[in-house]
């Protein structure tokens, strides 16, 4: 019987009231079967299930809001795409904004940049405008977890990441750019005849290279294959342990759609 803090917290206070342990038990039981909806959710589930909904509609607010700018290849730096989370007008970028390399911001760029104007709502593009760390913020509390864990767990002087570990957990402020590469490359890898669901770490891997190999991968699946490659010299030594919290991650947005210029508010390209 898995663990119930409501069941739990009914059994102490019916054995308070005398009540023997297995009467208390089977009270508490029944008493939580009654709380349950016809979907056997408890209402801690249920609310749970109506926060998230209010996180997805809040994303799709966020994402309506964002406009997609023309921009010329080599005015971006190097990037295959930029969102202007600040308040004011950066490198020709309006606020609100994406900005995407004509060659190579593919859609899973598309959908990456947009991942990052969910992140930030008004209070985090002060933050970002007042330079705070942190200031962007994962919306979904099980990637947040699985990042946490997974940055925790990692021993700066024994582990040595390469450019894509560093790029998605060499610091706190990265887990936006964990969250934005996990969910495009998932969401690309599907738009690509790719599925993810029910396979394990290195089946993953396996997939990633194959559609690499077959010339239909995206750059966000190039990053994701990159990160999690254990392979000596160039990918990241990471734990067993480690890899559960990557795979934390990965089957919290298995269900992710990803975004297209139809979400945004206008394409100007």
């Amino acid at each position: 019987m898995a663990r119930s803090k409501f069941r739990e917290e009914k059994i102490r206070i019916l054995m308070k009231e005398g009540y023997p342990f297995k009467q208390a038990v089977a009270i508490a039981y029944n008493m939580e079967k009654k709380k349950k909806g016809q979907d056997g959710l408890t209402t801690e589930g249920l609310l749970n299930r109506l926060a998230d909904r209010m996180r997805e509609r809040r994303a799709q607010r966020r994402v309506g809001r964002t406009t997609i700018q023309p921009y010329d290849t080599g005015e971006l730096g190097g990037s295959a795409g930029i969102f202007n989370q600040y308040l004011q007008e950066v490198q020709g970028i309006p606020r609100r904004s994406v900005a995407l390399d004509p060659e190579s911001g593919d859609d899973s760029v598309l959908t990456h940049e947009l991942i990052h104007s969910t992140q930030y709502g008004p209070l985090q593009q002060i933050a970002a405008e007042l330079a705070f760390e942190n200031a962007g913020r994962i919306q979904d509390r099980d990637t947040r977890k699985a990042f946490r864990k997974l940055y925790k767990s990692i021993d700066p002087e024994a582990q040595t990441l390469n450019r894509m570990g560093e790029f998605m957990v060499g610091g706190k402020d990265q887990d936006i750019e964990f969250d934005a590469v996990i969910k495009s490359a998932i969401s690309s890898a599907k738009k690509r005849g790719y599925d993810l669901s029910g396979k394990n770490y290195s089946e993953i891997l396996n997939t990633l290279s194959k559609a690499r190999d077959e010339g239909n991968i995206s750059l966000n699946m190039r990053h994701l294959g990159n990160f999690m490659s254990s392979r000596e010299g160039t990918g990241n030594p990471w734990t067993d342990e480690q890899k559960g919290y990557i795979m934390d991650a990965i089957k919290a947005n298995l269900d992710f759609e990803g975004y297209s210029a139809e979400d945004v508010k206008e394409d100007l390209r």
